[in-house]
């Protein structure tokens, strides 16, 4: 018996083992898509995000924009249940500075425009604080001799980081009931 012989004599069933132990970890594995539609009482509010949260109106312009962007990512223009679980309170904050200079004068040419999300969620049914988070983004512009360009494009920034700030509450409120839909089906096992 040669040595090629042996190590094909050894290999296929070594091998049949490793592709067993294989497929046995990996049916253990539980990956779902964060939105995916779940038949399991306990995921009943992770399938449908919409219905748990009310988002409460806002202070300034960035912060409505926000919050209106939020609305429409979670509701998708319906407008927001009456009857909610949770509530989400904003607080927005902006906050500029110049990152390019103009080697004549020293003025600014580029800002960098950051807005924060600190935002706590409460239980309706009992006002309690659940959660309490942060997200930020920083967007950059260009800043102009001409006024209304400049306030033009410091709005359009606001706008941006707007849109991506609330991309990602949706992201972490998902996760949140997510989180919340498997305790309660945890505590209720």
């Amino acid at each position: 018996m040669s040595l090629s012989d042996i190590r094909r004599a050894i290999g296929r069933p070594v091998l049949r083992l490793t592709a067993g132990a294989l497929c046995l970890g990996l049916s253990a594995c539980q990956v779902t898509p964060l939105y995916a539609d779940r038949s399991t009482p306990g995921y009943d509010m992770a399938a449908r995000p919409a219905a748990d949260i009310i988002i409460e109106a806002a202070d300034d312009r960035v912060g409505q924009e926000l919050r209106n962007e939020l609305i429409f990512l979670l509701h998708g223009g319906a407008g927001q249940p009456a009857d909610a679980r949770y509530r989400v309170d904003l607080t927005v904050t902006r906050s500029d500075v110049g990152i390019l200079r103009n080697p004549i004068d020293g003025r600014a040419t580029g800002q960098n425009l950051t807005v924060r999300a600190e935002y706590q969620i409460t239980d309706s049914a009992t006002g309690d604080v659940v959660a309490l988070r942060r997200q930020a983004v920083t967007t950059s512009y260009d800043r102009f001799e001409q006024g209304f360009a400049d306030i033009r494009a410091a709005r359009d920034a606001e706008n941006r980081a707007a849109r991506e700030l609330a991309e990602r509450l949706r992201a972490d409120l998902a996760l949140f009931l997510t989180t919340e839909a498997a305790r309660g089906s945890n505590q209720g096992a």
